[in-house]
């Protein structure tokens, strides 16, 4: 059986060695050398290669940076249609009084059993007017989530976003399984309609892939560690994983909803 993909970070306590409070330096006796001696002697390795370490680092910065303000695009490109208030896809109307939110990743395989088992639900409810939707395309798993995400914002900037994030869905590959190549990215695009140059050429170049990845990282400091994570009105709740408890927690959120 699947499980939720989880992202993990290193605690405080595996990011530093803190010495024994027992460990003591050795008495005078055992130290290296006199004084005398130590002035003598040659100079220390920090004090021959930290000046040249410092120019390096300072010179492999100073390249970082004309080439981020060389490429800004590259650095940082949003995408070009109209994103929801939280920075997702926005389905069904703005003032709907409940909101729904998906954090998902397109290789997840239990992102694509909610499809299959509570999206219809979600329709529903959206046609309704009950919910809007908000879809966060993350990606916890690989190189290939990210490629995904980018390919549906790029048909999401020709008004595809949800055919394209249905179709992903449908025709779902077993993780990092090398099947979402750029081809393949395209090849989906076709099937719905995609075939302009510009989609291709952000398909192709990776436009919105650090979009993507800080969007993934903004999600982390949300708190959301899993994909799926489903949120009804900013308040995670894990019995919205099936679609009665999507419908139990929409209820309580809005009581006098029909």
């Amino acid at each position: 059986m699947s499980t939720r993909h989880t992202r993990t970070h290193p605690s405080k306590a595996t990011r530093s060695r803190n010495r024994p409070a027992s460990a003591k330096r050795p008495p005078a006796s055992r130290r290296r050398g006199s004084p005398a001696s130590r002035r003598r002697g040659s100079r220390s390795p920090l004090q021959v290669w930290g000046p040249i370490v410092l120019l390096v680092v300072a010179v492999v910065a100073g390249i970082a940076f004309q080439a981020a303000r060389s490429h800004p695009q590259a650095a940082q490109a949003t995408p070009a249609h109209a994103l929801g208030p939280n920075g997702g896809e926005l389905l069904g109307n703005p003032s709907a009084p409940v909101l729904v939110q998906e954090y998902g990743d397109f290789q997840c395989p239990v992102c694509g059993q909610w499809e299959r088992d509570v999206y219809p639900t979600v329709r529903r409810l959206v046609d309704q007017g009950r919910i809007r939707f908000e879809y966060h395309p993350i990606a916890f798993i690989g190189p290939e989530s990210v490629a995904a995400a980018n390919a549906a914002e790029a048909a999401g900037d020709e008004g595809k976003f949800w055919a394209y994030h249905d179709l992903l869905f449908a025709d779902q590959a077993p993780e990092n399984s090398g099947a979402l190549t750029t081809d393949r990215l395209l090849e989906l695009g076709r099937q719905v309609g995609l075939t302009s140059q510009q989609f291709q050429q952000n398909v192709t170049n990776g436009t919105y892939d650090n979009w993507v990845r800080q969007a993934t990282d903004q999600s982390s400091q949300r708190g959301v560690v899993q994909t799926p994570t489903v949120l009804v009105n900013g308040q995670q709740v894990d019995n919205a994983l099936t679609a009665q408890g999507l419908l139990a927690a929409v209820n309580a959120a809005n009581p006098g909803g029909q």
